[in-house]
């Protein structure tokens, strides 16, 4: 289960919070595995890529 939390830290700034849970130490390992990992960091600089044009 994945929870993200927006918090506006500033007028016209807000600070995204992203936390996954895994039932077990195995299920985490196995997402990482998979390269989980590096595709949530690409993930999170495409949206910021994304927010800078809006």
């Amino acid at each position: 289960m994945t929870y993200d939390t927006f918090e506006e830290i500033e007028e016209e700034k807000t600070k995204l919070t992203s936390r996954t849970e895994f039932k077990s130490a195995e299920a985490l390992q196995g997402a990482l595995d998979t390269g989980m990992e590096q595709g949530a960091i690409d993930s999170m600089e495409r949206f910021a890529k994304h927010l800078e044009k809006i």
